[in-house]
């Protein structure tokens, strides 16, 4: 196999063409750079049809938020099949190389930008567009995902073709559906000229397949028109213009009806669903009879892009991708599936808010700052932060916890106080596993740099057994710890493992009716051998974890801790 080119300071990891992926995909070519990452040729070997190969940068790979937004735009689009969506395959890591990628439908084509750069489309041509995209959208409303990111620069016309536009670059989408794990806080994603208010915060700030709607819109308003509609500006500017109908008297009068309910600035003004979108006629078509297929002229130059280099995506536009799935069943997915839906609380069982902790003495910088406060905040009992990337005006947080309510007060006082709202991707535990929350809490006064534990599938089924590695051991002994839901913890055994130098390969089988549903898998680092977890059968949680928190207090011994949540369906 050929061997992965070094990177040099700050370059890609180019995978030369050859380079076979888990048996399965052969790599051409490179295709795509982006900031984040890269997009590649490759062909099925079994059936020799290409796919595109979306990759993530070294550094980035190493990183869990950028992993775990790989995973979510596979676990987003594995089970949605519409032609106007380009088809997601699979997401896994490739053993030999250890190089996460995303295998997707490889579709030559033009971005609808590109195209409008050119000449707007004409009224046929937006109708044609307006039902295939609307039509596209909605199947991904129905299994409750919502894009968030619509605009021209992720719609793919194939051949110029209108007719076989595609919808690309969910790498943003967020389910909608509850379950285990529970979204709290939008964070915005979107490009400001295509964003709707509410993702502005504006109108009770709640994304829904509304919000879409009203991306869409403007993306119909630009198509139809010499350019887009001007709704960007300062931050002052764009909150105005989303308070308001946009100025619409430029556009064809035939379209302005569909138009003006799309772009109402209150969600509840618009169309019911993207149904309506894709079903709406005008009252006096042009031309009685049905428009064939509209096939715009070949670009050439720059103009001319492949959709490869769009399906990059969240790559150019410095977002992050997602893991892997070699056993073919459902892609890895860092959040399971659920209803992110927020619920609606009662106020007399409301907790009352915690006083926020005070910034550090001194802060180098805003982002530091922003991190101390999440590091420090006391949400109470079976409560726990993991920041997993922030930035000045960035959060983007793992937390566990027995209930949504001290979360969302959390997430109000760090509104209040940066200015912008985190997003949490809350991972549901029972009071039986509060026990190991806590000492991943209490530790942190105990800690040195943390092992990378990666987990294959993060939705299990069925005989799938649990495939994963530890990374960054160095010489450190190393445990892993599966805490089920049932109040037990397994320490897996050696035979389950196998350790290359600073790397630990797992494969743990699960059964069913003993690991339940909702588990935990904690991998801790240690300079010397815990005896809290040297006996290789299962232990209450609650007893196994103050053992080991009192062995780590008497020997003072620092660790190195990072946990995995997963769902199990036996």
């Amino acid at each position: 196999m050929p061997s992965i080119e070094p990177p040099a300071q700050g370059s890609m990891q180019r995978i030369p063409a050859g380079t076979r992926l888990n048996g399965i995909y052969e790599v051409e070519r490179l295709v795509a750079v982006g900031g984040m990452g890269e997009v590649y040729r490759a062909t099925a070997i079994q059936t020799g049809d290409p796919v595109a190969i979306k990759t993530v940068r070294p550094d980035l790979a190493e990183n869990e938020t950028a992993l775990a937004l790989f995973r979510k735009e596979a676990a987003a689009l594995h089970n949605l099949q519409h032609e106007a969506i380009v088809r997601y395959y699979v997401f896994t890591i490739d053993p030999d190389l250890g190089c996460p990628y995303l295998a997707m439908e490889f579709v030559d084509g033009q971005t609808l930008s590109d195209c409008l750069r050119l000449r707007p489309l004409n009224f046929e041509a937006v109708q044609v567009l307006q039902q295939r995209i609307a039509a596209g959208l909605h199947a991904a409303h129905e299994l409750g995902i919502i894009h968030r990111d619509v605009s021209p620069d992720n719609i793919i016309l194939p051949g110029g073709n209108v007719a076989r536009a595609k919808i690309i670059d969910f790498g943003i989408a967020r389910t909608t559906l509850v379950g285990e794990t529970t979204v709290i806080g939008s964070g915005f994603a979107g490009k400001y000229n295509y964003v709707s208010p509410e993702q502005l915060g504006l109108f009770g700030g709640e994304v829904t397949p509304k919000s879409d709607i009203y991306s869409f819109g403007l993306v119909l308003a630009g198509a139809i028109s010499s350019r887009p509609l001007a709704m960007g500006g300062s931050q002052a500017e764009i909150l105005d213009k989303r308070r308001r109908l946009p100025d619409l008297s430029t556009i064809d009068e035939r379209m302005r009806p569909l138009l003006e309910r799309m772009l109402q600035p209150r969600p509840a003004d618009r169309p019911a669903s993207m149904t309506e979108v894709a079903t709406w006629r005008p009252a006096a078509p042009a031309a009685a009879a049905r428009p064939a297929p509209i096939i715009l002229g070949a670009a050439t130059g720059a103009v001319a892009l492949t959709v490869v280099a769009i399906l990059v995506g969240s790559l150019l536009a410095d977002r992050v991708p997602e893991p892997p799935n070699p056993s073919g069943q459902s892609p890895p997915n860092l959040s399971p599936p659920g209803n992110t839906s927020p619920e609606p609380l009662d106020p007399t069982v409301h907790p009352v808010p915690p006083a926020p902790p005070p910034p550090s003495p001194d802060p180098p910088n805003r982002a530091e700052t922003v991190r101390h406060y999440i590091d420090q905040y006391n949400g109470g009992d079976c409560f726990l932060l993991r920041p997993m990337l922030v930035s000045s005006d960035t959060a983007s947080i793992e937390a566990f916890g027995t209930s949504r309510v001290p979360f969302e007060v959390f997430n109000a006082d760090f509104r209040q106080r940066w200015g912008f709202e985190a997003q949490i991707s809350l991972r549901l535990v029972t009071n039986t596993q509060c026990p190991a929350v806590e000492f991943l809490k209490r530790v942190d006064n105990f800690k040195e740099p943390a092992p990378r534990l990666q987990i294959v599938s993060y939705n299990l089924r069925g005989s799938q057994p649990l495939i994963g590695r530890v990374e960054g051991l160095g010489d450190r002994h190393v445990a892993l710890l599966l805490v089920s839901d049932d109040g037990y913890v397994d320490v897996l055994p050696p035979e389950a493992t196998k350790r290359s130098g600073a790397i630990l390969t797992f494969t743990q089988g699960l059964r069913k009716g003993r690991h339940t549903s909702k588990a935990i898998l904690i991998a801790i680092a240690s300079s010397q051998p815990l005896a809290a977890v040297a006996a290789r059968k299962s232990v209450p949680t609650g007893d196994l974890f103050t053992k080991l928190f009192d062995e780590v207090t008497r020997t003072r011994q620092t660790l190195g801790i990072d946990a995995a949540y997963f769902i199990f369906e036996g």
